[in-house]
C-alpha cells in the first residue's frame, strides 16, 4: 500500500516514480500521476435582524473554491442557541428564525461541499 499525503495547501498535478520487485531480481518501475483538488474556503458571514424577524442568508455566495467548482450548503452542522436555522437545499438558503422576544448574538455552523469530496465548515 501507497499513501500519498501532499503538503498543506497544495493543490494541483504531481507524479511520484515506483519501483516493484519480484524477489527474484527482477524490477519494474513506473510513474503515477495524480491531481490534488483544492478544497473549498467557508468565509463566516454576519448578519442583523431585529427582534422576532426572521431573516434569509445565502452562506456560499462569499465562499471560494480555487477549482471553480460550484459549491453547495449540505447542513447545518451545529444548531444556534436562541433560534432555529433551516436549510433549503435547493436554494443554498438558510433561514434563521430567532426565539420568541430573543436579542443578542447567536450563531451555528453550516458545511458546503465542492461536489468533489472538498467540504469545509463556516460560521
Amino acid at each position: 500500500i501507497v499513501t500519498y499525503t501532499p503538503d498543506t495547501g497544495f493543490y494541483g498535478t504531481d507524479s511520484f516514480d515506483y519501483t516493484v520487485s519480484d524477489g527474484k531480481g527482477g524490477t519494474a518501475t513506473g510513474t503515477v500521476n495524480l491531481t490534488v483538488l483544492a478544497v473549498p474556503v467557508a468565509v463566516d458571514d454576519t448578519i442583523t435582524t431585529t427582534e422576532d424577524t426572521a431573516v434569509t442568508i445565502t452562506p456560499a455566495a462569499n465562499d471560494t473554491d480555487a477549482d471553480g467548482d460550484t459549491l453547495s450548503v449540505t447542513a447545518v452542522t451545529t444548531s444556534p442557541r436562541n433560534g432555529e436555522a433551516e436549510l433549503d437545499r435547493a436554494t443554498n438558503i438558510i433561514t434563521y428564525t430567532p426565539n420568541a422576544n430573543s436579542n443578542g448574538t447567536d450563531s451555528f455552523t453550516y458545511t458546503i461541499s465542492d461536489g468533489s469530496g472538498g467540504t469545509a465548515t463556516g460560521t
